[in-house]
């Protein structure tokens, strides 16, 4: 289900691949598969990024120009699909656990409200 919801993101948002701002690097590709096995469970997110090891990626427009490095000198190239499929699976768990956390946060402070 995932896959299907990625796909149709990605076929919407970059008309099926043919509209992405950014062209392929396969240097930045297996560079950002490397920072997902190693630093993949211990990702931080911001509102249009993520950072994977220290590492900062722009993960805020999917998938027109998605996936590429925020670094000063660096020109943004994008990884491949199946990492951009990926990272998204990275920044789509992070967003739901940050999600849940507001919601109990908010619950939590409606029950001490409540009580007085």
């Amino acid at each position: 289900m995932k896959l299907l919801k990625f796909l149709l993101i990605w076929a919407e948002s970059s008309w099926f691949g043919s509209l992405y701002a950014q062209k392929y690097c396969p240097l930045w590709n297996a560079a950002l598969s490397n920072l997902i096995n190693k630093h993949g469970n211990e990702a931080k997110f911001d509102r249009y990024t993520t950072t994977l090891g220290g590492v900062l990626i722009w993960t805020g427009s999917p998938f027109y120009s998605y996936g590429h490095i925020l670094a000063f000198g660096i020109e943004a190239r994008r990884p491949s699909l199946f990492n951009m499929y990926r990272l998204w699976l990275i920044h789509d768990s992070g967003k739901a656990r940050r999600d849940r956390a507001a919601k109990d946060q908010y619950a939590l402070k409606m029950r001490e409200i409540a009580n007085g």
